[in-house]
């Protein structure tokens, strides 16, 4: 529940998550231009913030937006696993890995590696 997970931060912050909520809903579920739109805004707006400054100038959103949807995803991990022959691939930003990884950790999994993959390149607008 959205406004439950929310509940804990200022009523302006609550305000902005619900109208970007609100507006990714709106422009993701439909295809053509405006979901390419969003999908650039979303990503060129990750690309510029500081989120780790973000994330200290509001309590709750850490726990918000990076473990919570680690546990979930932990969660699911363990529900495809049985099922899994190979490898799994989990797409999450670089701001989830430490928290991810010590989920992993605790379940027995040890790190043998890592390289980073660039999961997204924006094109110049068309003019």
């Amino acid at each position: 529940d959205p406004e439950a997970a929310t509940a804990d931060l200022p009523e302006s912050i609550r305000a902005t998550l619900g109208a970007v909520r609100a507006l990714g809903e709106v422009a993701l579920a439909q295809p053509g231009p405006l979901r390419s739109i969003a999908r650039k805004m979303f990503a060129e707006t990750m690309g510029t913030t500081d989120i780790g400054t973000t994330l200290e100038m509001y309590p709750g959103l850490e726990e918000l937006l990076l473990d919570k949807r680690n546990a979930v995803v932990i969660e699911r991990l363990l529900e495809v696993l049985p099922e899994t022959d190979g490898r799994i691939a989990i797409f999450y930003g670089a701001a989830h890995m430490p928290d991810l990884e010590e989920r992993l950790e605790a379940l027995g999994y040890e790190r043998e590696g890592g390289r980073w993959l660039r999961a997204w390149a924006l094109r110049k607008p068309l003019r």
